[in-house]
This record gives structure tokens, sequence and C-alpha cells, in this order.
């Protein structure tokens, strides 16, 4: 049984080339000093002593940061390569970590989270870049949950190590997370180097549902919206969340940790098998499944107590973060070709960005009106959220072979379309 476990587990990589796995074992030496953004909020209200409202508009402040650092990140890439830029990304990010643990002001932290951000998420589309160009066309979705189950590997150690950190003094957690942004950024050049990767198209390159610019693409705009609401909940996790886990569930920093701990290890483990017996199904019908499931995580919050059911709600909303993560990456990439595919993949980090912003100030000024109504709003808005894409890919999909078969005939006039409807084996598969 144990081994027939783990050959289900190991199948999803086996065609996964050694590249995308560095790129990944990158993303885990860095990911596993996460421990600075989780406790943040907690940083900045019992260590420096300033209001709930005051912690949300610094987290705010490392979210207009992160927008600028995206954009930059995606610009830089371009001309010259992700590797170099993933590697001058981590290594000034730990110098960012330096310069945080010495700022005590809130206007010194707010400089200091804006100008980390800044040059820390420039990372972000330049990971995103290397792992859809060194892995296979077929297995992109599997390439970036194998970068989630990194991140989450990473994380699973930086959260639990930093709520004891936590105990003992937060700045081990900014040193902590200094020390291992160097050691990634050393990983990745022994291993990938820092040169530029072959990015034309090639011929044979598969055709992209999309348009040529990710800003006149209207239904990847009109989803980019649903899932900016969508994250503007998600990331109540990285302040509203815990601050309530403490204050409201009476739970120790270590415990806290733990919690979080929960997340990121079942995404470690179960994620890559969930996305390898999902891979048929829509992508957009997937993440409205996940939005469904995040909703009653972090909705049902208020109705409880205790470490028991505390812990069953993160297995649900962890659920819906491994059904709508992967697959809304790969709805990304399945509308562009190789040529655009930086554009859509920066439009998409900076929509995750830009509700990174609001939602700290959003989270943080409802828990100061009343702890709870920041659930309660979570629940209703992931349920409408979740119809909405429900019905985008619905209605999509009914003009869906209509289209195809307008396209199939300009590839092959002589192809009976009519006779045999469903085959049409040069054609990408849908969405």
């Amino acid at each position: 049984m144990v081994r027939w476990i783990a050959r289900q587990y190991l199948i999803p990589f086996r065609d996964l080339p050694p590249s995308v796995w560095f790129v990944s074992l990158t993303v885990l030496i860095n990911r596993s000093g996460t421990m600075v953004l989780p406790f943040l909020a907690l940083y900045v209200t019992t260590e420096l002593g300033l209001e709930i409202s005051a912690a949300g508009y610094l987290l705010a402040m490392y979210g207009v940061g992160a927008i600028l650092g995206n954009w930059i990140g995606g610009w830089l890439k371009g001309r010259f390569g992700p590797l170099l830029v993933q590697f001058a990304s981590l290594a000034f990010a730990a110098g960012g970590f330096m310069l945080l643990s010495l700022a005590h002001g809130e206007s010194e932290v707010a400089a200091c989270l804006f100008l980390l951000s800044l040059v820390g998420e420039a990372n972000r589309p330049a990971a995103a870049t290397a792992t859809t160009l060194l892995a296979p066309p077929h297995a992109i979705t599997r390439a970036f949950a194998l970068n989630r189950l990194a991140i989450n590997l990473g994380m699973s150690i930086g959260t639990v190590l930093g709520g004891f950190l936590a105990e003992i003094g937060f700045k081990y957690l900014f040193y902590a997370d200094a020390v291992t942004c160097l050691l990634a950024a050393v990983f990745l050049a022994a291993t990938l180097g820092l040169s530029r990767l072959p990015d034309c198209e090639t011929e044979d390159a598969p055709l992209a549902d999309g348009l040529g610019s990710p800003w006149r693409d209207h239904q990847f705009l009109l989803v980019m919206f649903l899932l900016f609401i969508y994250a503007l909940v998600f990331f109540q996790v990285l302040g509203t969340y815990v601050l309530y886990l403490e204050q409201q569930y009476h739970f120790s920093k270590p415990l806290i940790g733990a919690i979080l701990a929960i997340n990121t290890v079942l995404i470690v483990l179960v994620e890559m098998l969930v996305i390898h017996h999902t891979e048929q199904y829509s992508r957009l019908k997937l993440v409205a499944c996940g939005c469904i499931l995040i909703g009653l995580g972090f909705g049902l919050l208020p109705f409880g107590s205790g470490i028991v059911y505390c812990s069953v709600l993160v297995v649900i909303w962890t659920a819906g973060e491994i059904l709508g993560s992967s697959p809304s990456l790969a709805y990304v990439t399945s509308r562009s070709t190789r040529a655009n595919q930086s554009a859509y993949l920066a439009a998409y980090a900076m929509t995750m960005s830009a509700a990174l912003v609001l939602a700290p100030v959003l989270g943080m000024s409802l828990y100061e009106q009343n702890p709870n109504w920041p659930w309660y709003a979570s629940l209703g808005i992931c349920t409408c959220i979740a119809a909405a894409l429900y019905w985008i890919d619905s209605r999509r999909r009914a003009l869906d072979l209509p289209t195809r078969i307008q396209v199939a005939t300009l590839i092959s006039p002589d192809c009976e379309i009519e006779a045999t409807p469903v085959a049409i084996p040069a054609l990408p598969p849908r969405v």
C-alpha cells in the first residue's frame, strides 16, 4: 500500500527535466526562511506597539512595492533573462531584510518594506518564466505545481521555525530570511548559471486561446478581475487571520506557526496528486470549486473555537487553495504563446500584488469594526466569484466548438468537421 502511494505520488514528476527541479529547489531554499511576512502583523503591533490599522497600511506598502517589483522583474527578465533577474532579486532581498531589522519607526518600517518588496518580488515573474521555458509544454501545470510544492514545503519549515524564533526575539526572523535568500541565490547560480534561456516560439508551438496582448484579451481581463477579488480574501491569511488566531482564539505564536504549517504540509503531500488527476477538467471550474472551499474555510471561523476546529477549517481552505492556485496559473499560460507569455504572467503577478495592497487595509479595517466581519464577507464574496467563474467557463465552452471548427477549416479546408467533429488532434486541449 505504501509503495503504491509513493508510486502514485512520483508519477507526475517523471517527465519534468532536472532544470525545472533546480528552479523549484531554489524556491525551496528561499521559502524555508519565510518568517517575516507571516508574523509581520504581530511584529508591528506587539514589538513596535503600532495600531492594528497601522499594521494594515504597512502590509499594504509591501504590496505597493510588490506591484512595481513584478513589473520591473517582468521588464528586466526580457532583457537579461529570468535566471539573472532571480539571482539579483534574491541577493538584494537579503540586504532588504537586514535593513528592515534595523527599522523602528512607522515611516522607517514602511520605507524598508517598500524597498524589500520592490527587489524581492521581482523574483516571481522571473521564476514563473523560467519554469515555463524549461518545462515541456504538456507538463506546465505539473511544473507550476512542483514550484508550489517547493514554496509550501519551504514555508512549512519557515512558519514553524518562525513561531519559535518569534518567541525568542523577532530580530532572528529577519536574519533567517536574509540567510536563506543568499543561499538560494548561490544555489541558482551554481546549478543553472545566469545565462539567458531560449525564449523564442518554435514552429510547432501550440495555438493559444488568447490574443496578442493580455490587455486586449477581454476574457482574460475579466478572469483577472475575479481572481483579484478572490485574492483579497485569501491574503487575509497574511495579517488579519494571524491576529484573529492570537486575539480571538488565544493561540500562542508557536501554535499559530503550527496551524499555518498544516496548510503547507497538506499542499506538499497531496497537491501534485490532485493536479495529476484533475488535469482533464476545466481549469476555471477547478478555480471556482477552490473559491467555495476557501470561503467556507474562512467564513466558518467565527462559529467555533479550539485547535481541532481551527485545524479542520485550515484543511478546508487548503483544499480550496490547491484547486485554485496551479490551475489559475495554467489558465494564464494557456491564453498566451511563448512570444507573449511574459506579458500574461506579469499581468497575473501584478493582479496578485494589487490584491496584496488592498487586502490588509480592508481586512484590518473590518477587523477593527468587528473581528468577525472579515470572515462573513469572505464567505459571500467567494460564493459570488465561484458562480461568475462557472458562468464564464460555461459560456466560453458554448462558443468554443464553432470557433475551433473555423480554425480547423483554415488549417485544412478539406477536413470533414461535420462528419467527425471530435477528431481535431492538432488543436490544443480546452482550458
